[in-house]
């Protein structure tokens, strides 16, 4: 297993199709096609391109940190309480965790995307740094020298 992973811009392989789910449309209506490219971390990591057509979503990041590079197209993206920023080509931007707002495609988007999932998102609270890279490896052991909690990014 290489640890340098190239991403592809223009993958030739078949994109997963979805729609935002029904709770979270707000205008138009669009479609997101997914090329997943890289998983790590035991699921916490993932990376890849998406595309999405015109449309406003909700946008609701929960423990998930968010890192976007803007390939092709234009989105606004509004914080709740907050004002807009436009993203264009060549353009990234991060939505940390506990961010909530409108993602508004204004002209079909391409992104490269790097996804953080927070440890209890994926095991539950109150594990050390330790413990979760033990159960992300499937083998949950009690490391008691270790008490620092861990925070998503």
């Amino acid at each position: 297993m290489s640890l340098l992973k190239t991403i592809d811009t223009n993958p030739s392989t078949a994109p997963r199709e979805s729609k935002p789910l029904p709770e979270r449309l707000i205008a138009g209506d669009p479609a997101f096609k997914t090329w997943a490219q890289d998983v790590a971390r035991g699921e916490m990591i993932h990376t890849g391109v998406w595309e999405a057509t015109p449309g406003e979503t909700r946008s609701i990041k929960g423990e998930t940190f968010e890192f976007c590079h803007i390939l092709a197209g234009v989105v606004e993206i509004t914080p709740d309480g907050g004002e807009p920023a436009v993203y264009k080509a060549g353009d990234s931007f991060v939505m940390k965790p506990g961010f909530t707002g409108m993602w508004k495609t204004i002209e079909t988007v391409r992104k490269i995307y790097v996804t953080v999932i927070g440890p209890s998102a994926l095991f539950g609270h109150g594990f050390t740094v330790a413990e979760y890279q033990s159960r992300a490896s499937g083998q949950l052991e009690r490391h008691e020298a270790i008490s620092v909690e861990f925070n998503a990014v």
